[in-house]
């Protein structure tokens, strides 16, 4: 059992999003987008945890008359899921949703049956089971298109409609209230615990709670099913009873006689005013009961033994983690067939960079296996957590405020899969080329770009050095502004980062030369005129398709021009300083003759130039640089 698709709605800043999960769940985003948020309304669903409790603080903007709710859709039933949740999941059905709400007025319920078709809510409202099945019968015959099976019972058509609901959760909508019921009344949260386990560790550290020996605990659980205390504590309920019969033993010799006499003489001073009763001074048994075995969890560090609040935060946080580790492994092996799902906030907290990508591998090796039934998804601001091999399991979201505080800020959560990048990219870049490319350039090259506000693309590092070089020049630094400038490593290696970008709804901005005077270059280097011929080609095909793409086709030759989300060059960057800032050449060439840098093309060059050439930037870049930030401060 596994968590597929989660909606939330009305909880802290998320006013109404659908996120869908996989093995491994990635979120990212800036700050303040509800990626936090995600993991803390799952632990109100499967816990309570410390979201429970809420208050109308906790609804979208104050919007108090709205109940909130989480919704969460389950695949991969096993047969022990199966016979949990019973009359919830028909034999056919091979997934499962639950909701949790909670009412404008505080009152909190779980429910199975919350949202329903609406035809199937008239069905179900039809009355006794005769005329539930009667009303089934009639809706299959007049919309044939749904595709209902047929049904001997009511029991079966209501297993039919739950079947259909599981597989079409976009057309559920509230079900009438006196048709939902209580998804087993009390024990909803017991049952999903035995189900599904929802392990949530929080940035702010609390590693002295979690080692603790209690049942709510990481160790609490990892001691629950790694230890068996049956035996000693079956010994120490015997070893209780032998104590407590003692105590009545020694009570005996040492009280008997005298709380005999003692309470003949209250008998006799009563006897005095009331001659009919009598006064019994006896031993009061004290319960001795068995305690619990506990256990504690110290660190030795040189022989020296210390609690585990007194190690570093990065010991700590790597103690819960290989903790949960030991939790997911133990819990597969053993008598419990319910999954766990490891949730992390902020996992590369207090991690140095090679502890930080050695975590990440280690919880992607416990969420493919699927021996271990673990899930794992985490908030993160770290690169290390992006896996190059499994780029579509990244959510980004991003928050887009409204025009007045009353307004809830609208969150959308963004995923980029191969079928949307090469849907992105049909006509333009073959699909074989784009399976073998998407993870290398999606990640390798744009891993850090995923967290900005903003990203710039440009063909190489020379490019990128001279726009880094040009915004430094006037002290506003784009990193600063949250903006990402990436080099491809050439012009036919733009297409497919800007679709990713694109699909993620990460806003970009591309800068692109035509090369304008190759051919001329190319028979100064005595080139012959068939290469020639084929550069040229290559060179204007693929510059067209990036005009194309980007919906700016040129008329007649390409030219150089800044638009709001790209800029062009007739002939290239270069050439563009070459024209229009002299003295950018000038002092290249003393910069070379003091040996700063290679005379060849190179970043460090490049940069060291741009930072020190006198006189006016070209209007070009100027205006590429006012694009870009504007770009950045409206995302």
């Amino acid at each position: 059992m596994r968590i597929k698709r989660v909606r939330i709605i009305n909880f802290r800043c998320l006013h109404d999003i659908d996120v869908e999960f996989s093995d491994v769940t990635t979120f990212i985003g800036p700050n303040g987008v509800g990626k936090s948020t995600i993991l803390r309304a799952l632990d109100w669903f499967f816990n309570g945890g410390k979201s429970s409790g809420l208050s109308d603080e906790d609804a979208t903007f104050g919007s108090t008359d709205t109940a909130m709710s989480v919704e969460v859709e389950f695949c991969d039933l096993t047969t022990e899921d199966r016979t949990v949740l019973g009359r919830y999941v028909p034999t056919s059905a091979d997934r499962f949703t639950a909701w949790k709400h909670r009412t404008a007025e505080g009152s909190e319920r779980m429910t199975a049956n919350s949202k329903a078709l609406r035809e199937f809510s008239e069905v179900r409202g039809a009355g006794g089971a005769g005329a539930i099945l009667q009303a089934y019968r009639a809706l299959r015959s007049n919309q044939p298109d749904l595709r209902l099976p047929t049904a001997k019972s009511a029991d079966e058509a209501e297993a039919a409609m739950r079947v259909y609901e599981g597989e079409h959760p976009a057309l559920l909508v509230d079900a009438p209230a006196d048709l939902t019921t209580d998804f087993f009344g009390f024990n909803s949260q017991a049952t999903m615990a035995s189900l599904f386990s929802y392990v949530l560790v929080e940035a702010d550290l609390r590693a002295g709670e979690q080692v603790a020996d209690t049942r709510a605990s990481v160790i609490g659980r990892i001691l629950e099913w790694a230890v068996d205390r049956s035996s000693a504590d079956s010994a120490l309920a015997d070893l209780a009873d032998e104590v407590q019969e003692r105590q009545r033993q020694i009570y005996a010799e040492s009280y008997d006689e005298q709380l005999t006499a003692i309470s003949e003489e209250l008998t006799r001073a009563v006897t005095q005013f009331s001659n009919d009763r009598k006064v019994a001074v006896v031993n009061e048994d004290v319960a001795m009961k068995a305690p619990r075995s506990q256990f504690h969890v110290s660190v030795i560090d040189k022989e020296v033994t210390t609690s585990v609040e007194r190690q570093g935060h990065g010991f700590q946080r790597t103690l819960l983690v290989s903790a949960l580790q030991l939790l997911a492994q133990r819990l597969s092996v053993g008598d419990s067939p319910g999954t766990i799902c490891l949730a992390i906030e902020e996992p590369e907290l207090f991690q140095h960079p090679i502890q930080a990508q050695a975590l990440c591998k280690v919880l992607r090796s416990l969420a493919e296996d699927r021996s271990q039934s673990v899930q794992v998804t985490y908030a993160t601001h770290s690169p290390y957590f992006l896996d190059s091999g499994h780029f579509d399991q990244i959510r980004r979201l991003s928050r887009t405020d409204q025009e007045t505080p009353q307004q809830a800020a609208v969150v959308s959560v963004r995923q980029a899969t191969l079928a949307d990048v090469e849907s992105a990219l049909s006509g333009y870049v073959d699909a074989d080329v784009i399976r073998r490319q998407l993870d290398a350039v999606a990640l390798n090259r744009l891993a850090e770009a995923l967290f900005s506000r903003a990203v710039v693309l440009v063909e190489g590092t020379t490019d990128r050095a001279i726009i880094e070089g040009v915004a430094d020049r006037d002290g506003q630094d784009l990193l600063v502004s949250g903006v990402t400038v990436v080099d491809v490593g050439g012009r036919d290696n733009l297409l497919l980062p800007l679709a990713i970008l694109r699909t993620l709804e990460v806003p970009t901005y591309v800068i692109f030369d035509c090369d304008g005077d190759q051919a001329t270059r190319m028979r100064e280097k005595g080139k012959r005129e068939r290469d020639i011929t084929s550069a040229v080609t290559n060179t204007s095909r693929s510059a067209g398709l990036l005009h194309s793409f980007l919906g700016a086709a040129p008329e007649g030759e390409p030219s150089t021009r800044a638009t709001e989300r790209f800029a062009v060059f007739e002939d290239s960057l270069e050439s563009l300083l070459e024209n229009e800032w002299p003295e950018w050449w000038t002092t290249r060439e003393a910069v070379v003759a003091q040996r700063v840098g290679d005379p060849a093309k190179n970043a460090l060059l490049y940069r060291t130039v741009t930072l020190q050439a006198p006189g006016p930037v070209p209007s070009t870049l100027t205006d590429v640089l006012n694009a870009i930030r504007r770009m950045a401060s409206e995302s």
